[in-house]
This record gives C-alpha cells, structure tokens and sequence, in this order.
C-alpha cells in the first residue's frame, strides 16, 4: 500500500560534474511519487555544472553552493538539512533506476526499521551492465565487493541516535560507518533487504583515478588492522594480493554472467565468513 505522507530526502553532493548531473537531476525529478526532498550541495563548481542545476533550481528543495572539506563534509550538510523520513544519497553521476523507484521503496517501507538494503545495476566504462544484489552481506564480503550507498536507504533517526559521516576520510566514510554501527559497536541496527533495485551506479570517474584508488585502499585497510587477529590479517592479505588480482584480471568477464557468478559469489563469501565471520543478519520479504 502506499503512503503518501512518508517523505524521502534525496541529497546529490557534486563538484564539477557537468557531464553527469543533468541525468542525475532528472532521474530524481521524473520520479512517479511525488512527496521528494531533494537536496542538492555543491562544492562551488566552475565547469558549468551551475548553469545545468540552475535549470531545475525552482524543484530542487534545498541548494547550497560553497567549498567544503571534501563529499562527506558536503553529505552532512545534506542530511542534517533532511526533514524526510527516509534519507538516500545519489551520487552526482548517479542515477535512479527507474521512474517508479521511489514509489516501489515507500510501499515496502517501515519506519520500524533503521536501514533497508536493496540492489544496484553496474554500468562499467565499457557500457556493460550487471546486477549486483546485496541479499547477504558479511564484515570481508562488504569490504570486497562493497555495500555501496547508493544500496541503502536510510531512516532519517539514524544519524541522530548513532552520528553522522566521518569527515576524517575523503574515500570509505560510508563503508566505515557501517563497519563500525553494524558490526563492531554492536548498535543492532534494525536491517531489511528489499528485492527491488535502487540505482544505476557508474563504475569509474573518482574511483579510477590512480590517487583514488591508492586513498581508498589505505583508508580501507585501517579497518582490517583495526579488527582482524593475525590468522585473518594472513588469510586477508593472501586474498588481497594474490588471489583476487588473478580473479580480476582473467575472470571479470564471468562476473558479468549471473548464472555462473551467483554460485561462485555464494561460495566465497560462505569462505569468507567462515573465516572472518559477523554476517548482517537483516529481515527479507
């Protein structure tokens, strides 16, 4: 059934983004429920991307332009403007999967639970497409292959019962603050999986820059050796440099077939967790 009285605050922080966040914006805009908060925050670009937000700025609820210390500076700037009682941030090249996507999530929400955990199509820089469902996440298989933002839905009452976004960390603030609420302060975050796909998520731009990718490996590694002994620091770093660069580099290809990735998928993160344990436990429909 649907309710028209929930409010979902969407917040799309960007910085030069002229090439993407006209798609980004529409997606939201074009959206079949009708009860949006979005919010946009700008780090102060100068390549034109103000020029495009401006076209929409007369349905963008909230707009901020101005330097900030980095994006997750910028989405708590978001989320503490968020007055909606769902909050979910789309990246500026980004988009929602489909018009009916927020519509399909309202009428599956419950405000009795504090994240809802759905899917995401990847789309890689070669055009190719798949479907990454997050129906079984553990504390290695998460930081592997990632539970990303755009596959979550937040209740709004969380960042005020567990704190906002760490801005100590220009790269993983999103995957730290779930490692540490889910797993390690043992919040008990009231977890549902939805089957319904949430995002269009762009494999590339930030994360494929060399400088990137070597900010995002070291903050990501302050997590291991916050919390793994050195039995799993063995078995991590054994994976981490030897077994999943040959898994990249030769059998990417059958990641993109789900019949052949989903067992195999299945059985690695059943190896991970026998070794590193804490799986999410989360309600599914």
């Amino acid at each position: 059934m649907l309710d028209n009285n929930i409010k979902i605050s969407i917040i799309t922080v960007c910085y030069n983004s002229i090439d993407t966040i006209e798609n980004t914006l529409q997606s939201v805009l074009e959206q079949t429920y009708n009860n949006i908060e979005y919010i946009v925050i700008d780090g102060g670009s100068t390549d034109g991307t103000l020029d495009i937000i401006d076209k929409y700025k007369s349905r963008i609820n909230y707009f901020i332009s101005e330097p900030d210390s980095g994006m997750y500076n910028a989405m708590n700037k978001g989320i503490k403007l968020a007055t909606g009682n769902f909050v979910y941030i789309l990246n500026s090249d980004d988009t929602l999967y489909y018009e009916s996507t927020l519509t399909d999530f309202v009428k599956s929400a419950d405000n009795s639970f504090e994240l809802f955990i759905g899917n995401l199509i990847f789309l890689e820089t070669d055009g190719k497409k798949s479907l990454q469902e997050f129906d079984e996440v553990d504390k290695m298989s998460m930081y592997y292959f990632g539970l990303h933002q755009q596959a979550i839905f937040y209740n709004r009452k969380v960042f005020n019962k567990y704190g906002y976004l760490s801005e100590d960390y220009k790269l993983a603030s999103d995957i730290i603050w779930l490692y540490d609420r889910i797993f390690f302060e043992k919040q008990n975050l009231k977890i549902k999986y939805l089957n319904q796909t949430f995002c269009n998520f762009k494999i590339g731009g930030r994360s494929n820059n060399e400088a990137h990718k070597q900010q995002s490996a070291k903050e990501r590694s302050q997590i291991v050796q916050k919390y793994l002994n050195s039995f799993q620091m063995k078995i991590y770093e054994l994976y981490k440099y030897k077994t999943y660069p040959v898994m990249h580099k030769y059998f990417r290809s059958i990641a993109r077939n789900p019949k052949i990735a989903k067992p195999i998928n299945k059985a690695a993160r059943g190896f991970l967790r026998f070794i590193f344990g804490w799986k999410i436990y989360m309600v599914k429909d």
